[in-house]
C-alpha cells in the first residue's frame, strides 16, 4: 500500500485547520492595510489569546513596567509574532484529541508550536530564509504523523503501543503501513 499519489489519501478536508479569532486574524493579516487597532479589536475577542498573548510580552519584556492591554503587547513582540501565537494556540486548543485514541494530540501541537518558534528564532539570527517560512516549516515539520493517524487512527494506535524506546516511529510505520510520517509530510508539503 505505498502512497504513490497524495491525492488518493483524500486528507485535505481531514486535517485540522485555525477557525474563530486565529482564522480571522490570518486573514485581517494579509491584507497590506490592517492596522493594529483592527487586530486588537479581533485579539480582544479572545479572552485567552488576550491573556497568552499579554504574558508572552511581558516575558519578553526587559525590566520595563508590566504590559497590560494587548495593544501594547502587539506593538512589543509585533505583528509576525502575534499571528504565529494567534495560529499556534488556535490549533492546540481546538484539537486537543482526535480519532486516533494513542496519539498524543497535545504533545504533537506543542511539538509543532516550538519548532515553529525555534525555527523562526534560528531564521532572525542566521538569515537562511525569511523567519516566517521557516516557522511555517517547522509547524509542519511533523504534518506527516498527524496525517496518519487521522487516515488509519486504529492501525496508528496499535502501531504507537508496540514502539519501543529505541525502535524510531518510522520504521514501525513502514512495517504496519508500507510508508512514513517523512514521507507523506514530504509530499504534503
Amino acid at each position: 500500500m505505498k502512497i504513490a499519489d497524495i491525492s488518493q489519501l483524500k486528507i485535505g478536508a481531514s486535517l485540522p485547520s485555525p477557525k474563530g479569532v486565529a482564522l480571522a486574524l490570518l486573514e485581517a493579516c494579509r491584507r497590506e492595510d490592517v492596522t493594529i487597532h483592527e487586530i486588537t479589536k479581533l485579539i480582544q475577542t479572545d479572552p485567552a489569546l488576550s491573556g497568552r498573548l499579554i504574558q508572552r510580552a511581558n516575558a519578553a519584556n526587559q525590566g520595563t513596567r508590566a504590559i497590560s492591554s494587548v495593544s501594547e503587547a502587539i506593538s512589543r513582540v509585533g505583528l509576525t509574532a502575534v499571528k504565529q501565537l494567534a495560529l499556534g494556540f488556535s490549533l492546540i486548543d481546538q484539537y486537543r484529541g482526535g480519532p486516533c485514541k494513542g496519539f498524543n494530540y497535545q504533545e504533537f501541537w506543542s511539538h509543532s508550536l516550538l519548532m515553529a518558534i525555534a525555527m523562526h528564532e534560528l531564521g532572525k539570527m542566521n538569515q537562511v530564509s525569511a523567519p516566517d517560512e521557516l516557522f511555517a516549516c517547522g509547524l509542519m515539520t511533523r504534518i506527516g504523523c498527524l496525517a496518519l493517524a487521522t487516515i488509519y487512527p486504529d492501525r496508528y494506535t496499535e502501531l504507537i503501543g508496540k514502539q519501543a524506546p529505541n525502535t524510531p516511529l518510522s520504521e514501525l510505520e513502514q512495517q504496519y503501513l508500507q510508508t512514513d510520517h517523512n514521507e507523506l509530510t514530504e509530499q504534503l508539503c
